[in-house]
């Protein structure tokens, strides 16, 4: 009998998490069937079999990417509800495949599984009308064979504040500890109006806020406090929050040396986002802090007086596949007008051997298929890594990922661009 790969049943949601874990080295944690159950559904979690043992896993996240373009709107009207329901209007930003959770038993490595696996995902999330696929890519060689490329880096950032020295905001902002219900009510709109001007980010249904971001499970915190809140105000209206954790620590000698542990500053403006990081770098009793992830364009070195006494590290975050190229070359915006006729090479899915004409004019493309010769030509993960506007072709070129003349990669770069970094926030 061969391998099948098929979604599960809720009774085998407890192998599930055993064998995905197996494969990372840890063990189901407090809450995980839930946020499995609730925030992604069982329909979208995968598991190959052979003669009935489990032996490979997967899972996707149904998501709205936030692209170049992607409208601002109406962040403050009520967001339609998690899975559960499925009812109100979809926010904006282009459907995306979340894909997570891939693992394949290691006495079953090399016999196909986890190609089965991707290409059953890739199958179901184009059913689902989903033009792109990204995941966070645990080994990074593993991804590009099957044509996900880096679309947006990040920074990890950490400093001794008696060190860098953040200088105080000069327009400083009201701060106030959440109190009540303040979080559950603000924190969801503040995010959701900071995500629409960030390529990378995506919207966090209600479900995804009550079971992934409001939990404060023990394992969660890593041996650091409960998570705390501030909230932002500007003449009384919510402008933006922090969420972090301290971790205590103190020297040989009984002088204070805890950290401070940001989950996240987000703010409306760089007054606001100023003030949230003055704010986390002057915690009594913890000069140290740590933001785990800030995108690359981050202002935040240049708020301190000395910036080499920050530590920057700049790795890959999320990683795109396009599904549907013309769905997601057309639901994004383009910095510059122009026509460019490329191909992607892409044997591994059903678009093998398209060529395309994009022609982009104030800022929206029509792309259509065509017999025209292609001037450039990319390995489909050269489309992931240039979707969201922060790859240059040229790197590109040199990588191998894509073929064109000089001036087609200037040309290119010109078309794909875009003035802010991408960035995810959250891994998943």
């Amino acid at each position: 009998m061969g391998i099948e790969i098929r979604p599960i049943v809720a009774d085998e949601l407890e192998r599930y998490m055993d064998l995905c874990h197996m494969a990372f080295g840890g063990k189901p944690e407090e809450g995980e069937a839930e946020r499995i159950t609730e925030v992604i559904g069982l329909d979208r979690v995968h598991a190959a079999f052979d003669d009935g043992r489990m032996v490979g896993t997967e899972a996707a996240y149904g998501l709205r990417l936030t692209v170049p373009g992607t409208p601002t709107g109406d962040a403050t009207a009520t967001e339609p509800p998690g899975r559960e329901t499925g009812r109100g209007a979809e926010p904006p930003g282009i459907p995306t495949a979340g894909l997570s959770r891939v693992s394949v038993a290691a006495t079953h490595r090399r016999r196909g599984i986890l190609t089965g696996l991707i290409g059953a995902h890739f199958a179901d999330a184009v059913d689902r009308g989903e033009a792109l696929s990204a995941l966070w890519a645990s080994e990074l060689p593993i991804y590009g064979r099957f044509g996900y490329g880096p679309a947006a880096d990040l920074l990890q950032v950490s400093y001794d504040n008696r060190k860098a020295r953040i200088r105080p905001p000069d327009r400083p902002v009201d701060l106030a500890f959440a109190e009540g219900d303040e979080a559950t009510e603000l924190l969801p709109i503040l995010r959701e109006r900071d995500r629409r001007r960030r390529p990378g980010h995506f919207h966090r249904s209600p479900t995804w806020w009550r079971l992934r971001r409001f939990t404060d499970h023990e394992f969660q915190r890593e041996g650091a406090s409960p998570r705390r809140t501030v909230i932002a105000r500007r003449r009384g209206e919510p402008v933006g929050y922090a969420t972090y954790r301290y971790a205590p620590r103190w020297t040989d000698h009984d002088l204070p040396d805890g950290e401070v542990r940001v989950i996240e500053a987000v703010g409306d403006d760089l007054d606001v986002r100023h003030t949230l990081w003055w704010y986390l770098s002057n915690v009594d009793l913890h000069p140290n802090v740590r933001f785990w992830s800030l995108p690359v364009d981050t202002e935040l070195p240049w708020l301190a007086t000395d910036p080499r006494a920050m530590v920057r590290h700049l790795t890959d975050g999320l990683q795109v596949r396009v599904l549907d190229v013309i769905a997601a070359l057309e639901g994004r915006s383009w910095a510059a007008d122009g026509q460019l006729v490329f191909a992607v090479d892409d044997a591994s899915h059903r678009q093998a051997g398209w060529t395309y004409r994009l022609t982009a004019e104030a800022g929206r493309a029509i792309v259509e298929r065509t017999d025209d010769r292609p001037e450039l030509r990319l390995h489909p993960a050269a489309l992931g890594a240039l979707y969201l506007g922060s790859r240059p072709a040229t790197a590109l070129a040199v990588a191998g990922w894509l073929e064109a003349e000089p001036t087609v990669r200037d040309r290119t770069d010109r078309l794909f661009g875009w003035s802010t970094a991408a960035w995810c926030d959250e891994s998943f």
